[in-house]
C-alpha cells in the first residue's frame, strides 16, 4: 500500500508544479499588460509637460535654445528637438 503511494509522489509533485508554472505565466502575461498600459500613460504624461515646457522656453529664448536645451537636458536627437520646436512654435 505505502508502495503505490511511494510511487506517485513524483507525479503528485510534478502536476502540483506544472499547475504553478501555468497560474505563474497568466500572472506574468497580466502584469505585461499592465506594464504597457502604464508605460504609454507616462509616455504620454511625458510628452504633454515637455511640450508645455518647450512653450515656456520659447516665450523667452530663441528657437535654437530652446533646441540645444532640450538636446543637452532631454537628451533629443538635434533633429527630435528641431520637430518639437517647430510643430509648437507653428501652433
Amino acid at each position: 500500500m505505502w508502495t503505490k503511494f511511494i510511487e506517485m509522489v513524483p507525479f503528485v509533485t510534478s502536476a502540483v508544479f506544472l499547475l504553478y508554472i501555468f497560474i505563474q505565466m497568466n500572472t506574468i502575461s497580466t502584469l505585461r499588460e499592465e506594464n504597457k498600459k502604464l508605460r504609454t500613460q507616462v509616455a504620454e504624461s511625458c510628452q504633454t509637460s515637455l511640450e508645455e515646457e518647450v512653450r515656456l522656453l520659447l516665450k523667452s529664448s530663441s528657437k535654437l535654445d530652446v533646441i540645444k536645451h532640450l538636446r543637452t537636458k532631454k537628451g533629443l536627437s538635434i533633429l527630435d528637438a528641431k520637430k518639437l520646436v517647430d510643430s509648437i512654435s507653428n501652433s
